[in-house]
């Protein structure tokens, strides 16, 4: 009796283990891995499904073009339209590094230009950032050309023109990742992307650090003529970041690879960030 039982239970695992690799044994055509970034709150941090991430001067350019200039943003004008998801978003941020397998052909526009991107922006629908959606939907894993997306500024602020010169400074691509799309889900109706690693995930604060050191470094005396110049929050510190950044002291291949090293390295004397569990 016990020696059917075993061989039952066994048989039961071996089916379990059948039933879930036939689930998850998708793989999308034209394969082609990834490595993204994504930028968001932790307790937002685990999986893709209806996110948005970017290559690292894609996610470089999200923070310098959406969420660094905010505070002051904000309180200049608290109905700019980057600010409605700032206290949802600005909360214990951290970035993770994901390896993705994705279909290369990026639904039939691999180089995202905005003629026939299948990029779509998601973001949180509730408060607690357990649900995402993403603008248009569809069920690929879409490609955006920054440079590209933003032919010229938003709006006619100080705010937009700093995006707008951001995006030809430091281009990239941004990449959604939509929960039809994903291989690993067995529901979803295509198979155009899945996670194959998630790398490393590190607080915000110190990547984005080493960022803020190569530009303070290329323009000293801006910085430390404001009233604190550690408050990085600060509208003087802001001005001086963004008008540096555009002055054409700053080397941006030394910048991205500032900001990379705080994943490839944890050693703070080399700008390396810890690892955080991932969420």
């Amino acid at each position: 009796s016990n020696k059917v039982n075993m061989a039952l239970m066994s048989l039961s695992l071996l089916l379990m283990g059948c039933s879930s690799t036939a689930q998850t044994g998708r793989r999308p055509n034209n394969p082609v891995n990834v490595t993204v970034y994504g930028l968001r709150p932790r307790n937002m941090s685990g999986g893709l499904d209806n996110k948005d991430t970017g290559d690292a001067r894609g996610d470089i350019f999200f923070y310098v073009g959406d969420r660094f200039l905010t505070p002051m943003a904000c309180r200049q004008d608290p109905q700019w339209y980057m600010c409605r998801n700032a206290e949802v978003l600005d909360k214990d941020s951290v970035y993770t590094q994901t390896t993705v397998e994705a279909d290369g052909s990026f639904g039939g526009c691999p180089d995202g230009e905005r003629a026939c991107s299948k990029y779509g922006a998601c973001n949180p629908v509730d408060p607690y950032g357990e649900k995402w959606a993403c603008n248009p939907t569809n069920n690929y894993m879409g490609v955006a050309n920054i440079t590209d997306r933003y032919p010229s500024p938003h709006g006619t602020t100080l705010f937009d023109m700093w995006k707008f010169n951001a995006s030809k400074l430091l281009g990239g691509k941004w990449y959604s990742t939509q929960a039809g799309g994903n291989c690993d889900d067995p529901a979803a109706t295509k198979c155009q992307w899945r996670v194959v690693e998630t790398v490393k995930t590190v607080n915000a604060s110190c990547v984005n650090d080493n960022l803020h050191k190569g530009v303070v470094a290329a323009n000293s005396s801006c910085f430390a003529a404001c009233p604190d110049p550690t408050d990085v929050r600060s509208d003087c510190y802001i001005t001086c970041f963004y008008t540096t950044l555009f002055s054409g002291k700053v080397d941006v291949m030394q910048l991205v690879q500032l900001w990379q090293k705080g994943y490839t390295s944890t050693d703070p004397a080399d700008y390396g960030c810890p690892a955080l569990p991932h969420h």
